[in-house]
């Protein structure tokens, strides 16, 4: 699609972020490390996906900006999802997809209790 996965997580955060984020906004959400940030957005910059401009009240904060080509990639990629989605769960009733979930979120939380002496559910562990 043109990025490699770090990089489509980057603009995706970009797209659905209710402010301009800095990089090290970017860092702090996304939960990598300011210099693979920077690393990644140099390279997104490079091929044109992202834009970092100055912050109007202080230079030294570089503000990301998502491009139109950037715009477009994640379009594609939430259409190749839908897409997806629709044949993968395609004859399955609403009752169905719910009690899939169940069923799903059921063993998510029996694997992550597996690592705890703790029960856990959707809502965590106690």
């Amino acid at each position: 699609m043109g990025c490699h996965h770090s990089q489509h997580r980057i603009l995706y955060f970009l797209t659905k972020s209710s402010k301009t984020p800095s990089q090290r906004d970017v860092a702090v959400m996304l939960g990598i490390s300011p210099a693979a940030v920077a690393v990644a957005l140099t390279k997104m910059q490079k091929n044109n996906l992202i834009e970092r401009t100055a912050a109007k009240n202080d230079n030294r904060i570089k503000e990301i900006h998502i491009t139109e080509k950037g715009r477009n990639i994640i379009e594609l990629s939430e259409n190749l999802l839908a897409s997806a989605n629709d044949s993968v769960f395609k004859g399955f009733d609403y009752a169905e997809l719910v009690e899939l979930k169940n069923y799903l979120e059921h063993m998510r939380d029996n694997l992550i209790a597996l690592n705890s002496d703790k029960p856990c559910s959707s809502k965590g562990c106690d």
